[in-house]
């Protein structure tokens, strides 16, 4: 939910919500002060929020800003991999990004699905 003023009239042609890079989902005009909308799936801390209606950017308060949960690491499977070879192994867990992002291990890029 964004709130501030001057968000125009129920009949306000465009409003567009983006979050980072990322365009936010459905928006839902509720009043001249008040706007929801649904953060695209993403990953990061302290992301600007930025709002656009009828083509004209609002002013944004230094806390406008948001932020994803943190990964979190569940489980691995196998627990015990051999030293001398190559293993694949399955990190299980929460708020990895979505899927198709790139995770960084310090052994180089697999991918999230």
């Amino acid at each position: 939910m964004l709130r501030g003023r001057n968000f125009g009239g129920a009949a306000a042609a465009s409003i567009g919500v983006q979050v980072g890079a990322s365009a936010a989902g459905e928006v839902l005009w509720v009043s001249d002060a008040e706007i929801w909308c649904n953060a695209a799936a993403g990953v990061g801390t302290g992301l600007p929020v930025s709002l656009r209606v009828a083509g004209r950017a609002a002013a944004a308060a230094p806390s406008a800003l948001l932020s994803y949960d943190p990964p979190l690491i569940a489980a691995v499977e196998p627990s015990l991999a051999p030293v001398a070879a190559a293993a694949t192994v399955t990190v299980l867990g929460y708020n990895f990004g979505p899927a198709g992002d790139e995770v960084l291990p310090r052994g180089g890029p697999v991918g999230v699905s």
